[in-house]
């Protein structure tokens, strides 16, 4: 089949459909989508809270838990231990399908109705303030992260130890306000660095150690701003330039900039990938338009896929991977599951699940809520295999015949994800706020839910402005002391960020502070988190042209160490990467970065 172009039915833009796309979608017997790649994977986060939690009590116990669900969420919410007994059965709130109404609006009713677990957890030892996470011991505050200790204030983190104020971190520990990091121990703000220690405001590092605000080294030592030193001027020239002070950050970081935007940086971040494109992503084979993927094949459209056995033979899926094949439109989905479509929160060892929630252990259901070890169940209802099978056939055709529209006016047949007004998270409270943040009236104008905040009244003990400007002046008892977040304030804390106004500094993470000679924060977790997502670069990739140009970069900003396979000519390779062509990078194809770099 040829490829066709299409326009997307939410932002109107036009996207094609490949000949190879056809094939996948004829394999697993799905429609082809009237949505864009970019608004599909919206819509699916919009589902996603990644790292919002509030104190609420469960609804079956009384006990107070914290929980990614606020106290109004549209359905009950059950602490995990208790939601997993068998002192209820999901199949009570089982209804027989009205084929005389739309199926997203008897699913609506359905999700209102059945009980919820208050996190996706799972493996957790002392981390009772984590989410979305499976396997922590003695973490805090930590997000979307598998295997990790003594991690605080993280998101994204893998197989790490005592890591705290990073994002997308993997096997990395003692490190500090760091991105994008693999195999690092020792690193202090640094980004996108790889088996490197004793690193400091540096990025793109490479078997590097004993570097300071350096870019684009490979196997150095003792180099700051990218200027070699023997090891007694490296410590002497660091103790002039470094004391752990909060007011000296910013002149540093200044000058690490102005060093990154002098330097070419690699079109995608990606190693050991086969026919492959996308940001971040790693040992992959045949991974189109990847986000943060390891591990991965035949993958297109996909995001955080990064837990092994990793993911394969599937098509915009989002978040872990662990096994998982055929997955199409789901979100959230892990552990040996295979054949899922337009799922979330769906784990361990299902297949064949359809338009489904927060079901596990399962196999042949569609659309429903909650279900444990169920089998040949709509809506919750238990059907035999030969009703199951015939009625699903009904209703895939019903749901073309009678479909759903949105408050948007966008329709929804089969084939569609479900629609983001069934999320009970508002548009600021998930993912997508990070990444692509909208006012209250943008984001319900594209039919998003939104929450509308109650900014507490703290009585704060001390503002961000009155800390001390190094660790060292800070006496024990700032641990008992509540921190006004130097943004907050009216509306919501001054900010889009989920400003929580105040913060308080554990024992444990001001001993981090103090034995790596950093600065207390001035701002809360919410706001530390997105000031360190400036340093990533979004979902979407830009056909652009290596910007080689003979011996140095277009416009001579950056003069080439070596020759070039291409010589005095413009480099003619061309690539598919996060760097929009109003960026200030300078931007290398794999062959000119690695001249340069190795």
């Amino acid at each position: 089949m040829n490829s066709e172009t299409k326009t997307c039915q939410s932002c109107k833009s036009q996207f094609t459909v490949e000949a190879d796309d056809f094939e996948f979608y004829k394999k697993i017997a799905v429609p082809p989508p009237t949505w864009c790649p970019s608004c599909r994977m919206k819509r699916r986060l919009s589902f996603w809270n990644q790292h919002n939690m509030y104190q609420r009590k469960c609804d079956a116990t009384g006990k107070t838990i914290f929980s990614i669900y606020r106290a109004d969420a549209p359905f009950p919410v059950y602490e995990k231990e208790y939601w997993f007994t068998d002192a209820w059965d999901p199949k009570q709130y089982g209804k027989a399908y009205d084929f005389d109404r739309s199926f997203f609006e008897q699913f609506k009713e359905l999700f209102s109705k059945v009980p919820r677990f208050h996190a996706s957890v799972e493996g957790m030892e002392n981390s009772d303030y984590c989410a979305n996470a499976g396997h922590l011991k003695d973490c805090y505050l930590t997000f979307n992260a598998s295997k990790c200790e003594q991690c605080y204030y993280s998101v994204d983190v893998t197989d790490c130890k005592d890591c705290y104020d990073s994002t997308n971190l993997t096997s990395c520990e003692l490190c500090y306000g760091c991105v994008g990091c693999f195999q690092c121990y020792g690193a202090l703000f640094s980004i996108d660095c790889e088996d490197s220690h004793n690193i400091a405001f540096s990025r793109n590092l490479r078997g590097c150690s004993n570097c300071f605000g350096c870019v684009n080294l490979n196997k150095k030592e003792f180099y700051i701003f990218n200027v070699p030193y023997s090891k007694k001027e490296y410590e002497q020239k660091i103790n002039e330039l470094w004391n752990g002070s909060f007011s000296s950050i910013p002149n540093i970081s200044k000058r690490i900039q102005e060093l990154y935007t002098q330097h070419p940086v690699r079109f995608a971040h990606q190693r050991n990938t086969h026919e492959t494109t996308g940001e971040h992503v790693y040992q992959s084979k045949n991974v189109k338009d990847g986000y943060f993927v390891k591990g991965g094949e035949n993958l297109k459209y996909v995001q955080s896929l990064m837990v092994p056995p990793y993911a394969k033979d599937s098509y915009d899926y989002s978040v872990w991977g662990e096994d998982a094949t055929l997955v199409y439109e789901t979100y959230e989905a892990g552990l040996g599951v295979y054949d899922i479509q337009f799922c979330w929160d769906i784990w361990p060892s299902c297949t064949n699940l359809k338009y489904c929630i927060s079901c596990h252990s399962s196999s042949d259901l569609f659309g429903c809520v909650g279900m444990r070890k169920g089998q040949y169940c709509i809506l919750n209802k238990q059907y035999t295999k030969e009703e199951y099978e015939k009625m699903v056939a009904r209703i895939k055709e019903q749901m073309n015949t009678m479909p759903y529209t949105d408050r948007a006016g966008r329709v929804y047949k089969y084939g569609e994800y479900f629609p983001s007004e069934l999320s009970p998270f508002g548009y600021n409270e998930t993912w997508l706020q990070d990444y692509y943040p909208l006012t209250k009236e943008e984001a319900t104008a594209q039919g998003y839910n939104w929450y509308d905040r109650t900014v507490k009244d703290f009585s704060m003990d001390i503002k961000a402005a009155e800390l001390p400007d190094a660790i060292g002046g800070a006496s024990d008892d700032i641990v008992k002391k509540i921190i006004g977040c130097a943004h907050s304030g009216p509306p919501a804390g001054g900010c889009r960020e989920n400003c929580m106004v105040a913060f308080k500094i554990l024992p444990q993470e001001y001993a981090l502070y103090k034995k790596m000679n950093v600065p207390l924060p001035r701002l809360c977790f919410n706001c530390r988190h997105v000031e360190r997502l400036r340093f990533k670069n979004k979902p979407g990739l830009f056909d652009r042209v290596c910007q080689c140009n003979g011996e140095q970069s277009e416009g001579g900003l950056y003069k080439n160490l070596v020759e070039h396979v291409h010589g005095a000519a413009h480099c003619s390779n061309q690539f598919r990467t996060p760097y929009a062509a109003d960026r200030p990078e300078i931007v290398y194809c794999e062959a000119c970065y690695q001249a340069e770099v190795v």
